[in-house]
């Protein structure tokens, strides 16, 4: 064989194999960016999930406190309703009403004024106003009392007048909601 012909083909194979080597890093450079893209993408994948299987599992706690706050809840419930005043007895509301003005030396006369339903459905709010007549002593003391009634009474807005020809005698005029509850 000749020397020359063996360089020749040393070099043919040579050649060849820097050439498949070549071609070789090539593929795994492509191929490792590829699956890093892919495994980047998986990963981002995953957390997203994961954020809400959080945000689920959150929320399934949440209900499970709420849920047993609701049952805590559950006796509250039943006083409130003997507690706080029903629809119907509104109607009592001017003769209680009397009877602690009575009670307290003042002179009281009251009027509805409206209502409406709360959304819940489980509470109504009716307007009232009230013209309170006595001592400053005596109208505070009836408002104390109104405030221990069965009725849960918010007055939002109050006027006083002193009463031309009554030494120390004020006219309290009164202007507020009742709560009460739906049946």
């Amino acid at each position: 064989m000749d020397f020359k012909k063996i360089l020749k083909n040393f070099k043919l194979l040579f050649g060849l194999k820097a050439a498949l080597s070549l071609l070789g890093i090539f593929v795994i450079l492509f191929l490792n960016s590829y699956v890093k893209e892919s495994i980047t993408e998986t990963i981002d994948k995953m957390k997203r999930v994961n954020q809400e299987i959080q945000g689920k599992a959150n929320i399934l706690e949440n209900h499970f406190l709420l849920k047993k706050e609701s049952e805590k809840a559950a006796p509250l419930e039943v006083e409130l309703e003997k507690k706080l005043a029903s629809k119907d007895d509104l109607l009592k509301l001017q003769e209680d009403f009397a009877s602690i003005a009575k009670d307290t030396g003042v002179e009281v006369s009251s009027s509805f004024t409206g209502e409406t339903e709360e959304k819940n459905g489980l509470l109504g709010k009716a307007g009232v106003s009230a013209s309170i007549d006595g001592s400053f002593t005596n109208i505070i003391r009836f408002l104390k009392r109104v405030e221990k009634s069965r009725f849960l009474v918010q007055f939002d807005n109050f006027d006083v007048n002193t009463i031309l020809g009554e030494k120390d005698k004020l006219r309290l005029f009164a202007r507020g909601k009742i709560i009460y509850r739906l049946e």
